[in-house]
């Protein structure tokens, strides 16, 4: 940021958000901006807090509304999904009707999740502060995991796993969890029943690779290509996400130093894949 350039800066004061002009002069300083900021010249009030959002550029402010509107819609989803578990608990065995009543809310609220989990990696990704936090996971219990929450009753018998040993690396548990989770939805999604749908686990070259194949109606060579960009919707017609799920798989993948992509033929299906290193 030049010399003598100004920008706003919330200031808490007792129970009120005032908001003021500042100055750059001392590079120490820091604002929710994330760019360096010099003295800090308190003097001029501002009242409306909208001009915060009117200083960003006609980009970024959308950024920050999609940001502000994700950060809205977790808490209510939060509360509903441990509402949910704890009724699902509750419910009597005999109650099946119920019970797969309760089991449908509960795969639904955790596909909003990753939509708005999703929303928020991308507003990190534009701000430009996305990052992972690493930790030892088990991916054959993880692929599991997502297979129980995503796949309905209905759909339980078309999934198969193909995991022969417990496999271990360092990586962001939740966050390729949704990865999984987001290449399982899209063929559930596109894969007409009772056409089958697997999930294999391997390693290629010292990587994990976690595919996920199904014999849909496949995706054309041109299609392919764009299949991850941002926002990108396939001309099928089956528009019930975001348009951001692939592309943020992506760039959770690649934050990792791995590599996802896509193998198919139209008319026979896809292989949706991801690789992760072992090391």
């Amino acid at each position: 940021m030049r010399r003598g350039h100004e920008t706003m800066i919330g200031r808490r004061s007792d129970t009120s958000l005032r908001l003021h002009r500042v100055r750059i002069t001392d590079r120490r300083l820091r604002p929710w901006t994330g760019r360096r900021l010099r003295r800090v010249d308190a003097t001029a009030r501002v009242d409306d807090p909208v001009d915060v959002i009117r200083e960003l550029g006609p980009s970024r402010r959308y950024e920050h509304m999609l940001e502000q509107i994700a950060h809205d819609l977790k808490n209510p989803l939060q509360a509903i999904a441990l509402e949910t578990g704890l009724l699902h608990g509750k419910l009597a065995i005999g109650d099946a009707e119920i019970r797969a009543t309760v089991a449908r809310i509960s795969r639904n609220v955790s596909f909003l999740d990753r939509m708005v989990q999703d929303l928020l990696d991308c507003c990190s990704i534009a701000s430009g502060h996305f990052e992972i936090r690493r930790r030892p996971t088990e991916l054959r219990a993880l692929i599991a995991q997502v297979v129980d929450r995503v796949v309905s009753a209905r759909d339980s018998g078309r999934v198969w796993i193909e995991a022969s040993a417990p496999l271990t690396l360092l990586a962001d548990e939740l966050r390729i969890e949704r990865v999984i989770a987001n290449l399982l939805h899209n063929a559930l999604k596109y894969a007409p029943r009772p056409t089958l749908i697997g999930i294999r686990l391997e390693v290629v070259d010292n990587h994990a690779r976690i595919s996920v194949i199904d014999t849909g109606p496949g995706i054309a060579v041109a299609e392919a290509e764009r299949v991850f960009d941002r926002y990108h919707r396939t001309p099928s017609g089956v528009h019930d996400g975001s348009g951001l799920a692939l592309h943020i798989s992506k760039r959770i993948v690649e934050a990792h130093d791995g590599r996802i992509g896509v193998d198919s033929v139209e008319g026979r299906g896809s292989r949706f894949y991801f690789e992760l290193p072992m090391t």
